[in-house]
């Protein structure tokens, strides 16, 4: 199926693309969602996703498989034919969206990070199904349970997943016996299947799927620290002890920055 054609030989006929994925529940009227400024490789009518990502993104997977063994086209320059060669390396979009992308159990789940073998906790005698992945963990019911599990996280040294582990894993779930069994392994792994992009020999899981910056920080850490200066966040500041920043620094911070 695939060619014995070794990427990044060829630096005169290869060019390299990256693949924006970004879920619209409306439409809005920002210029990066103007037609004119995107190839749109694929749209959803409606407000629900994909059941099947691997399905959905076929035809486009086809044209990279199709750039990766290379198109004949023409240099005006030296007045021959020659193969140009396409190669994917990067996709990116918010994490939900990565999550599907990579057919991963999600953000909100036993093993939330697409990066890192993290486990995530819920709280403990409580109703929330949110899973949370506090550095340090070793109070928690969970942690005291296991023998394997990892109490205290370094985020200079963190777990990382490798691209031969998580194809090993997604091929796991991918070939279990029965329902059950695939289940186990889903929470075991946090991988829900093999992703069709992991044929697409410049990808490399998980690097070549990083985390977007504008949804990471803009979107959300600066929003928080933001609420944070100004004694908004999520009524921190309702008990008896001062637990925010004063009014002022919200000023003093924008004015300097």
């Amino acid at each position: 199926m695939f060619s014995s054609h070794i990427c990044f030989t060829h630096h005169i006929s290869v060019c390299h693309p990256g693949l924006k994925l970004q879920w619209f529940k409306k439409l809005s009227n920002f210029a990066y969602d103007h037609a004119g400024n995107r190839i749109d490789l694929g749209t959803i009518l409606g407000l629900n996703k994909p059941e099947d990502f691997n399905s959905f993104q076929w035809p486009t997977f086809e044209e990279f498989i199709c750039l990766q063994h290379g198109v004949r086209a023409f240099d005006v320059l030296t007045d021959e034919f020659f193969l140009l060669r396409g190669y994917l390396l990067l996709i990116f979009g918010d994490i939900p969206i990565m999550s599907m992308v990579m057919c991963m159990t999600g953000h909100n789940r036993f093993l939330p990070c697409h990066m890192c073998k993290i486990w995530g906790v819920q709280i403990p005698n409580s109703q929330n199904n949110s899973h949370y992945v506090p550095l340090d963990c070793s109070f928690h019911p969970t942690m005291t349970e296991s023998d394997s599990a990892i109490s205290v996280y370094n985020t200079a040294v963190l777990p990382l997943c490798t691209e031969v582990e998580m194809l090993h894993q997604a091929k796991e779930v991918w070939g279990a016996l029965n329902k059950a069994q695939k289940n186990c392994l889903l929470k075991a792994h946090g991988i829900k299947w093999l992703s069709l992009l992991s044929n697409i020999k410049s990808l490399f899981f998980p690097l070549s799927f990083p985390y977007d910056f504008m949804h990471l920080i803009w979107e959300n850490v600066i929003l928080n620290v933001i609420s944070l200066w100004t004694g908004k966040f999520k009524g921190l500041d309702e008990g008896n002890q001062e637990s925010v920043h004063a009014q002022s620094l919200g000023g003093y911070w924008g004015s300097h920055c």
